[in-house]
């Protein structure tokens, strides 16, 4: 049996194997590969394919803010000092319930609730109110991280030109 003659085989010799004068060359026809021919594709870009548009997008996390913070409020020791003196985690010093948060994993103490009872903290960091509180409440707040400064205002915008 004769084997079949294929198209490219029967095409030699033609310059353009049926395909016209340009038709067969390169990417040029559709506007190039990928990506290129941006200025011409940009509408199916913009409306289909969001993930492949160009240049720098979204934020970066910086490695200060990465880490989540475990918070607790002052409702919430106050509520459970009695059941951590109970399990050993609080001890009482004089009239004062002193409870180390830090190493009960507590990153940060703050301020909602309400605090009925002399409590000794100690804390990584704590927001100004729940130290008020606290210290409202003949108790005392120890901050074992340097306090956060507090963001400083903007300068007044001049008026006029």
């Amino acid at each position: 049996m004769a084997k079949k003659t294929n198209k490219t085989h029967k095409l030699r010799g033609s310059r353009e194997h049926g395909r016209g004068m340009k038709k067969g060359r390169g990417a040029g026809l559709r506007g190039g590969r990928g990506a290129g021919g941006w200025k011409h594709k940009k509408l199916h870009f913009l409306l289909y394919d969001q993930s492949h548009l160009r240049g720098k997008h979204g934020f970066i996390r910086h490695a200060a803010d990465a880490g989540p913070t475990k918070a607790v409020s002052v409702r919430q020791v106050d509520e459970h000092a009695e059941a951590w003196l109970g399990q050993g985690s609080a001890a009482r010093e004089g009239d004062l319930l002193a409870v180390d948060l830090g190493k009960m994993g507590y990153d940060k103490l703050v301020g909602s609730g309400q605090v009925t009872r002399k409590l000794a903290l100690t804390v990584p960091r704590a927001s100004e109110g729940a130290v008020k509180k606290v210290q409202a409440a003949g108790g005392k707040v120890t901050q074992t991280e340097a306090p956060e400064p507090a963001p400083k205002a903007a300068p007044p915008k001049k008026k006029g030109g």
